[in-house]
């Protein structure tokens, strides 16, 4: 299970106005392009912004969540938007046990918080029909590892390697690229050194730092369209194998 410490409330009540976040969530739906309309699990959905986007491309999605507030803000924006496509309930990866065969699986920013991350992809992984994606958003670069992972209860960072031996058995990995290659100094000071809070919703405030919001805006839109050789994000796209591991019985 996750462990007890959260990102606030407030953060997932905000995630519209995350530039890293929704810059994260265009990638991944790139990734869809030219697939679908398919039957997607969103496992972590948070406050659903994610769900939500992809439902507007014409998918179904069902999401997840451990945390009961986060479902209610998922399922109060849903209403408001009538995205009828979109169904949210508590739950999570390791206790899930509703019907498989989705088309494609998407995970963000959630697996650094089990333990166990091998036993929770593999889980996922059942979770989809072979030939079916995954798709992935996890922290990167593990010597950044330092008071953001500890206050957010990160149990790791990933490499490249580390992450395709996470998937390696499961799935044949598409595309593997990192994101938020300007944010790798910043996290280094603040979290690694300073040992202190990122300051990167202040430094997104239109209202308060009109420059460097623009220029964060910039940096990626730049970085969506070309990936750099190291960022804080790593973001994956892969294929379930033929021969994978089947689901166990619940």
């Amino acid at each position: 299970m996750y462990r007890t410490e959260q990102i606030a409330y407030v953060d997932q009540a905000d995630k519209p106005k995350d530039l890293y976040a929704t810059t994260k969530y265009a990638i991944l739906e790139r990734y869809l392009r030219g697939h679908g309309p398919l039957r997607v699990f969103n496992a972590g959905c948070g406050s659903g912004e994610l769900s939500l986007r992809l439902a507007r491309r014409g998918h179904t999605v069902v999401g997840i969540d451990p945390e009961p507030s986060y479902i209610a803000l998922a399922v109060a924006k849903a209403r408001a938007c009538g995205a009828a496509r979109c169904t949210f309930e508590v739950n999570s990866i390791e206790t899930y046990a509703g019907p498989g065969g989705f088309d494609c699986v998407v995970s963000t920013d959630v697996l650094e918080h089990i333990e166990d991350d091998g036993a929770a992809f593999a889980k996922l992984a059942s979770l989809v029909r072979p030939g079916g994606l995954v798709l992935l958003a996890l922290p990167a670069v593990p010597w950044l590892f330092g008071y953001h992972d500890t206050l957010l209860g990160h149990y790791r960072r990933y490499s490249k390697r580390t992450l395709r031996a996470l998937v390696g058995a499961h799935c044949d990995v598409v595309s593997l690229r990192y994101f938020g290659f300007c944010l790798v100094p910043i996290s280094l000071l603040f979290s690694r050194w300073l040992r202190r809070p990122l300051p990167f919703q202040e430094a997104v405030d239109p209202g308060r730092r009109p420059v460097s919001t623009w220029l964060l805006r910039t940096i990626f839109w730049i970085e969506k369209r070309l990936p750099m050789p190291l960022g804080v994000s790593l973001l994956l796209k892969a294929v379930r194998k033929q021969d994978a591991p089947a689901r166990r019985a619940a």
